[in-house]
């Protein structure tokens, strides 16, 4: 499991009231904001709606996640027609710091979770209307969802994971799962490569885990892609939670897509070595 159990520190404020129950959609406005009109039949539009609740409510008081969906829909013979649908959140924190360092953080990544939906849309417009011709669209649409989850706020670190799915009228659909993590005290990013010492114990570990738990379902050539992605090649994606640390490897990344997403927790008591930089004081 990619959560765990953490308790904030220091930090009081007050919780609304919304009087809703958990994973409640509401709606804030009733009228699509119009982006971009191409022409009188074709569009993208966005609307707003917010989870008042998130997966985890311990932190409910101190940020705010809300979803955005823009729709890329054209009218066709008197109807229209919904050829893609793109949701990104966006999250903002609700207690005032006096430093303003997180709260530029969050912006920057809203921008870049805005940006990914666009760039969805954009990139898939004739696509789309391609698979629309060939095989009608009965079936469904062209689809992005990106929703987040706040994993830790403790001891200076704050770790947010995103789940971004993407389906494009193929056999299935793909999820992607990225790990945000910031050390909110000295207002940077946490870096891999400067939380890690001792990449070649490391591999060791990560090897170690996966031929206990995934001996029968990882590809052949999966020490080399480890190698990849310790190397800088590709990008490694990770968590920083409660105890160490999780590995996160996405569908396809060293197993069929059917074995999904492999997380390799790492825990930092016992493995001292492996890191630069201890984030656990607080465990």
């Amino acid at each position: 499991m990619l959560k765990r159990n953490s308790f904030i520190i220091g930090l009081i404020c007050i919780l609304a009231l919304f009087g809703c129950s958990k994973n409640e959609i509401i709606s804030l406005n009733d009228s699509n904001e119009t982006l971009e009109e191409t022409t009188n039949s074709e569009s993208v539009s966005e609307e707003v709606s917010v989870i008042v609740n998130n997966d985890d409510s311990r932190y409910d008081d101190l940020f705010s996640i809300e979803y955005y969906t823009m729709t890329d829909e054209e009218e066709i013979d008197g109807n229209m027609v919904l050829f893609q649908e793109a949701k990104y959140p966006e999250i903002t924190s609700k207690y005032d710091f006096d430093d303003k360092s997180l709260d530029n953080y969050l912006t920057e990544l809203n921008d870049n979770f805005k940006k990914s939906a666009e760039s969805f849309i954009a990139d898939n417009k004739q696509d789309s209307r391609e698979v629309f011709e060939f095989r009608g669209y009965d079936d469904g649409h062209y689809e992005h969802d990106e929703s987040l989850n706040i994993e830790r706020f403790n001891g200076g670190v704050l770790s947010i994971l995103s789940n971004c799915y993407e389906y494009m009228m193929g056999a299935h659909g793909s999820t992607i799962i990225t790990g945000y993590n910031y050390n909110w005290i000295d207002g940077k990013k946490i870096i891999f490569d400067e939380l890690i010492s001792d990449k070649t114990k490391l591999k060791e570990l990560i090897v170690n885990y996966l031929e206990n738990e995934f001996k029968e379902e990882i590809n052949e050539d999966y020490k080399d892609t480890i190698d990849s992605f310790l190397s800088g090649e590709y990008e490694m994606r990770f968590l920083v939670t409660d105890n160490g640390i999780d590995i996160i490897f996405n569908q396809y990344d060293i197993a069929a897509y059917a074995v999904g997403i492999i997380t390799v927790p790492i825990d930092y008591v016992g493995n001292e070595d492996v890191f630069s930089n201890n984030l656990w004081l607080t465990h």
